[in-house]
């Protein structure tokens, strides 16, 4: 094996795979990234077992060469270190070679690393993912929903089906759902699949892939064998799904309020932002009477305490006292890309919401908390 390209190109395919990686694994050879050049191009892949990233960088781009020198191959070098070594190198241009004992030579400038490889036979097999019915769906659309559902999974496996964002399709419309039973987040598209589906996607594997997804591409996205597939540009995606049936979560959004405000998101943001001072997890009272403005106190007995003012429009219904998890609102409210939010009540100990004033497609509801 043997090729020549630009460090900056390498670290960018290198950059990509290595986000599925974990140092922790107990099989050697899902410590590396695993590379396979031919005369076509570097394919390279890093896998942990659940999440899988593959990506390639053509040989060529139209009439200009990208990589030189080419003698096929593949091995499977550690992720980190390979990382390490190329951002240190000296020169723009790279050459890597395996003799064969496995051992790969990293070239650039006056610098030479040698390194140990594995064996690339020993590289678990990607699945088949040619699939036509595929559904594709805008990068931006998919990082939108990943970063306005995703915060509110559940981080601990009691329920391990909460760890993860559903995707369901209903109707002409696919919906997106994540919950800790603390809050929920919900997403309606008007996206039509050309199949039915309902799964539900771990959270850390949606984590990864945002930071992987492209601004402006098309994905196409497959469920298929336990598996769910995202393909962009020269990029391939997969996680596992979990296992067992979602909540059935309609019944939790309430289908009508008593009491409905307008408030502005700036505003109540920087305001639960404050509560986060005194606090990383402040419950926070807000008490509306009479409409015209939102009373918000927040008591941390050894540290102090905040009493603020906010300012609502268009109140309608009863009077409001109701406490919450400032960080659970205020995650929710970061979530909705709106000036204005229309928060919904329906007493003192049941779940409210948080709809953007001129977007119907994104609700977020959070439980109040029991005080003394």
């Amino acid at each position: 094996m043997k090729f020549t390209i630009n460090k900056k190109t390498l670290i960018d395919g290198v950059n990509t795979s290595i986000g599925a990686i974990s140092n922790k694994s107990q099989i050697p050879v899902l410590n590396g990234i695993y590379l396979n050049i031919t005369q076509e191009g570097i394919t390279l892949i890093g896998s942990n077992g659940d999440i899988t990233i593959r990506t390639f960088i053509p040989a060529t781009d139209g009439e200009d060469t990208i990589i030189q020198d080419i003698h096929e191959g593949s091995v499977v070098l550690q992720a980190k270190l390979l990382n390490s070594i190329l951002r240190k190198l000296p020169e723009q241009s790279v050459s890597v070679e395996m003799d064969e004992g496995l051992r790969v030579i990293i070239k650039s400038g006056k610098s030479k690393f040698k390194l140990n490889g594995m064996d690339a036979a020993e590289y678990p097999k990607l699945p088949n993912t040619t699939d036509v019915n595929a559904l594709e769906i805008e990068s931006n659309v998919l990082k939108d929903i990943i970063n306005q559902t995703v915060f509110a999974v559940s981080i601990v496996e009691t329920r391990p089906i909460l760890t993860g964002v559903n995707f369901k399709k209903q109707g002409e419309q696919l919906k997106f759902v994540a919950t800790d039973s603390h809050r929920l987040s919900q997403i309606i598209t008007d996206l039509d699949a050309p199949e039915d589906f309902d799964t539900t996607i771990p959270g850390i594997s949606l984590k990864e892939l945002n930071k992987v997804l492209p601004e402006n591409e098309v994905v196409k996205l497959t469920v298929k064998n336990n598996m769910i597939f995202f393909e962009f540009g020269t990029t391939l995606f997969f996680s596992r799904i979990l296992d067992g049936n979602y909540p059935e979560t309609d019944r939790l959004i309430p289908n009508t309020e008593k009491t409905t405000v307008k408030v502005s998101n700036k505003e109540l943001t920087s305001s639960l932002e404050r509560a986060l001072v005194l606090s990383d997890k402040p419950i926070v009272k807000l008490s509306i009477d009479g409409g015209i403005m939102a009373s918000i106190t927040s008591n941390t007995p050894e540290v102090g305490n905040l009493s603020e003012d906010v300012v609502l429009e268009n109140f309608e219904g009863e009077d409001v006292v109701i406490s919450f998890s400032a960080k659970f609102a205020l995650e929710a409210l970061k979530a909705i890309k709106d000036d204005n939010i229309i928060i919904g009540f329906n007493g003192p100990m049941r779940p409210f919401t948080f709809k953007a004033e001129n977007d119907e497609s994104t609700l977020q509801l959070v439980l109040p908390v029991r005080t003394v």
